[in-house]
């Protein structure tokens, strides 16, 4: 049987935060206006995607208390990395801004607003989504973390109810999602200058799994940040230990400091049209035998470390290790650090095996660079810092990119 006659199961598609937001404001408008016709729930709405493309939401209880109208959603489950699965999205809507204030992010801010007709729509970030409090991101600071796509949507969505109907009025509404402000522990959003909760996402409405744009894309955000905060260099970590490792050691403000996981190349890429002329990488030894190996993506589906090479890099540093050597059969790169300190107590060699692959890696990243300024001359980065780190002990190389 080949490879090609395998069906591969179906993975879930999801839909975004900013998609079951825009359903339970829909239903929450509907409702305002036909109080007394409520569908029993739950039940599905039909909600348009950036695209103008329908899809059912499913809006799990409507309540109307003292004036208050409250829809709520659960974000569907998909077979992407995503904390968001499962959460509670609610609407809020009220035309009393005093009613309102019980149901809001504390922390001060300006609600999005837009008008059709004489009615006026304002958007807050209600408890368990975010206030943006940093330059660099979509949305402007002091306003709720919700995405220019989302709020289109929505805006789209009050179109096309409220087009034909004259009132003047302003409907006040906040967007809030249960126990965000946990879940907003789990993202990226704390050091980005998010605060208060997660953010309401999407450009496309729907989740793909599995989703490697999502993290690259936060990637780039957090570059947008740091480029908006005018830090001088960037620090690309490579996994929760050189995570750690840099916060501890590099004297640089946070938002230097960009956990990049496996997407090494992607990490890179991003800065073409960036001012930063300065790059750390720090990795542990294995991560960075697999950038010296020439691995634009450490996951271990893109490949795993070939063992024999390292063997062949250690004998050409010190060809009196070819005896100890040949014949061993190493499955990881801790085994042969061991190996080493087990033979040769005083440790050298672990100084020249840790030594040599960060020269490789070094020249691996720049030859990367090259590439990539090839394709965008605008490109800027100039130097490169290696750190390959072994819990608190760390090899450092630098070099220069000739243009």
């Amino acid at each position: 049987m080949t490879d090609s006659s395998i069906e591969k199961p179906k993975l879930k598609i999801g839909y975004t935060t900013g998609t079951h937001s825009s359903a339970v404001f829909k239903t929450a408008i509907n409702t305002y206006f036909k109080p007394d016709n409520l569908i029993d729930h739950p039940f599905l709405c039909p909600t348009e995607l950036p695209d103008d493309s329908l899809v059912d939401i499913v809006i799990e209880s409507i309540k109307i208390e003292n004036d208050v109208i409250i829809t709520g959603t659960k974000k569907t489950d998909n077979d992407d990395l995503d904390v968001t699965k499962g959460c509670i999205i609610r609407c809020i809507l009220t035309n009393s801004l005093d009613k309102l204030k019980s149901y809001l992010n504390p922390l001060e801010h300006n609600p999005h607003q837009f008008s059709i007709n004489n009615i006026t729509i304002s958007i807050f970030a209600g408890k368990g989504v975010g206030i943006v409090q940093k330059k660099g991101l979509k949305v402007p600071i002091g306003y709720p973390a919700i995405n220019p796509v989302p709020l289109e949507m929505m805006k789209r969505i009050a179109k096309r109810i409220l087009d034909t109907i004259h009132l003047n009025i302003t409907f006040y509404i906040a967007i809030s999602v249960l126990d965000g402000v946990e879940l907003a522990k789990q993202t990226a959003n704390p050091k980005i200058g998010i605060s208060g909760g997660l953010s309401i996402l999407g450009t496309k409405g729907i989740v793909k799994p599995v989703s490697v744009r999502a993290y690259i894309d936060t990637i780039n955000t957090e570059i947008s940040v740091a480029e908006a905060s005018k830090v001088p260099a960037l620090v690309y970590t490579l996994g929760n230990s050189s995570l750690n490792f840099a916060q501890n050691f590099f004297n640089l403000m946070p938002e230097s400091i960009i956990e990049v996981g496996n997407f090494i190349y992607e990490a890179i890429t991003l800065l073409t049209h960036k001012d930063f002329q300065e790059l750390y990488f720090v990795a542990n030894l294995g991560k960075m035998t697999k950038v010296a190996q020439g691995y634009k993506n450490t996951h271990n589906q893109y490949g795993k470390i070939n063992f024999n090479q390292i063997i062949q890099w250690l004998i050409k540093e010190i060809p009196e290790l070819e005896h100890e050597l040949k014949d061993q059969d190493f499955n990881t790169t801790k085994a042969i650090t061991d190996y080493l300190i087990e033979i040769y107590p005083e440790r050298k060699y672990k100084d020249v095996f840790y030594n040599c692959v960060n020269k490789i890696a070094l020249n691996q990243i720049i030859q990367w660079v090259m590439e990539i300024k090839h394709q965008s001359p605008e490109t800027k980065l100039k130097y490169i810092n290696v750190f390959c780190i072994d819990e608190n002990e760390y090899w450092k190389i630098s070099g220069s990119i000739n243009d």
